[in-house]
């Protein structure tokens, strides 16, 4: 199959759980012998780095470039990839790798906060349109949508088909967008790092992407509250100025840099903080921690339950409460947020780094439970459902109309495909009365 997949944050480097999800799902296709290609911007809003610090990290990786006026395209693990260095030209790239692609199916990622990816791919009308609902705050209803909206809702509504990345998501798309889904298993977990286990004890207490749904209020009152460990934040897409002044004023915090191999992060961390305080659609960082053997404390709420099975590694939290009107520097919407107890988590670090036996035990632990609970990757299963999916027509939304022109075009298109059809059976029925009077 020719199969297409665009979204609106980067596709190398790699640093959120979606787009490190999106990447595996596509390298795993091109090695089953499928055509795959992904569009998306080369750096992220705001970015941080640059075009050439992205090209330069290419190159140390050995991939050859081809660069162009508005886009860098290159193949990374089997996927051709088309890089949007200049802003405003998503949406061209996009119309213009639909056109040499002949794509069978195209995926939209969640990933796409104003729908421009997801409105072009509808237009565009080529192949049918496979929407994957990675993170509830993006999508366009419910109580943690950045920016709920009815119109946006009904677009998504119009595609052939929504992945849901676990139950939590399905349920979401069903009790909040009142529409199906189908739960696949997207994720791609690699055999542990047999080496990493003991070096843990010795490292940070580490959170990656601290910001405010993700619980930096949770974190830095532990960091204060427990001068005597060392935390470590990990700034990603969430992350503002004054998160980084927050935590600066913290001595026993460091800053690490993000990676594309998240692994590299384990290996500096004894335990693994997932505080968020919206509904994570899984946690795939949790579950990439517990299979390298390395405890973590994440929050009992949304799809981190489903993800993280163990009871003594989930903490109670207050989750956000909805979101202001203000925007902040990264253009999301500032959250509502309850105030937090930080005491169950600092008991449950202080119980788990009690000693190094008892550290060990728990990684011990971590690994069984990532050994049994993480998702086994059918890919017979996934590869079936794009194969059906591709014998759809495709939904073609036309550009500049609204919500309630979509829906009468379609019932006008409906209607006359069932005229034709209706013409269609009285001609068959005429030549055959026809050919029995003469006969």
């Amino acid at each position: 199959m020719r199969i297409l997949l665009s979204m609106n944050v980067p596709y190398y480097p790699s640093h959120g759980g979606a787009n490190r999800t999106n990447r595996s799902l596509l390298e795993g296709l091109a090695a089953r012998g499928h055509a795959v290609s992904v569009v998306a911007p080369s750096l992220g809003t705001p970015p941080r780095n640059t075009n050439d610090e992205v090209r330069q990290l290419l190159s140390d990786r050995g991939v050859a470039l081809d660069s162009h006026a508005d886009y860098d395209s290159y193949t990374l693990d089997g996927v051709r990839v088309c890089a949007v260095v200049t802003p405003g030209q998503l949406a061209p790239a996009l119309q213009r790798e639909l056109a040499m692609s002949r794509a069978d199916v195209v995926l939209a990622s969640s990933e796409d906060p104003s729908q421009l990816i997801l409105r072009t791919l509808l237009e565009c009308g080529t192949a049918p349109v496979v929407y994957i609902g990675h993170t509830p705050v993006l999508l366009p209803f419910g109580p943690f949508s950045f920016f709920a909206s009815p119109a946006r809702r009904d677009l998504l509504a119009r595609t052939a088909a929504r992945i849901a990345v676990s139950e939590y998501v399905h349920d979401y798309f069903r009790d909040w967008g009142g529409m199906g889904s189908t739960v696949l298993n997207l994720y791609n977990f690699e055999p542990a790092a047999s080496e990493v286990a003991r070096r843990h004890y010795r490292g940070f207490i580490t959170l990656i992407n601290p910001c405010t749904i993700k619980g930096i209020s949770i974190f830095s009152e532990l960091a204060r509250s427990l001068p005597g460990l060392p935390f470590a934040a990990v700034p990603t897409w969430g992350t503002t100025s004054e998160d980084l002044q927050r935590l600066a004023a913290i001595e026993n915090v460091t800053l690490l840099s993000p990676v594309d191999d998240v692994r590299e992060i384990f290996r500096q961390t004894r335990l693994l903080l997932v505080p968020s305080l919206c509904g994570e659609a899984y946690g795939r960082v949790a579950v990439e921690a517990l299979v390298d053997g390395l405890p973590v404390l994440v929050s009992d709420f949304g799809g981190l339950r489903e993800a993280v099975q163990e009871p003594a590694f989930r903490v109670p939290v207050r989750p956000i409460e909805g979101f202001s009107t203000r925007l902040d520097e990264n253009m999301i919407p500032v959250p509502v947020v309850p105030s937090q107890d930080v005491e169950p988590w600092a008991l449950a670090i202080k119980s788990m780094l009690e000693s190094e036996s008892v550290y060990q035990h728990h990684v011990r632990r971590a690994r069984r439970l990532g050994e049994t609970t993480a998702p086994t990757h059918d890919w017979a299963q996934v590869e079936e459902f794009f194969e059906r999916v591709s014998m759809e027509e495709p939904m073609i939304v036309h550009a500049g109309t609204t919500v309630e022109q979509r829906e009468q075009r379609g019932l006008a298109v409906e209607q006359d495909q069932k005229r034709s059809l209706l013409a269609a059976i009285l001609a068959r029925r005429a030549s055959t009365a026809k050919g029995d009077a003469e006969s």
